[in-house]
């Protein structure tokens, strides 16, 4: 059996495998692909420019969601939940450790 410290060093790879890595891509769009606009133009500034365009587009578009503004508000109640019964999870796990013969 695998000891605690194993499972939590796999879990802290894969979490970041999963967001970040090629078979997370749908994660790390989840409003759709953001916009691409080939130009053909001199300099970085028109490309800076349709950028920050296609961002402020992306981002009026999400503000005005229901399912974001919903989300928004759970989502810190459920990450302080995960803290909270990951913090009862390994101190009875430790309490298990020092209990123990």
């Amino acid at each position: 059996m695998r000891s605690l410290r194993t499972w939590v060093l796999l879990l802290l790879a894969a979490v970041p495998a999963l967001l970040f890595g090629s078979a997370g891509t749908a994660q790390a769009h989840p409003f759709g692909t953001p916009p691409v606009v080939k130009v053909e133009a001199k300099g970085s500034a028109v490309v800076g420019l349709i950028v920050l365009r296609g961002r402020d587009a992306l981002l009026d578009r999400v503000s005005r969601s229901p399912a974001v503004r919903t989300w928004t508000r759970r989502v810190p109640l459920f990450a302080a939940s995960a803290v909270v019964a990951g913090g009862a999870v390994a101190s009875a796990l430790a309490a298990g450790q020092l209990l123990a013969p």
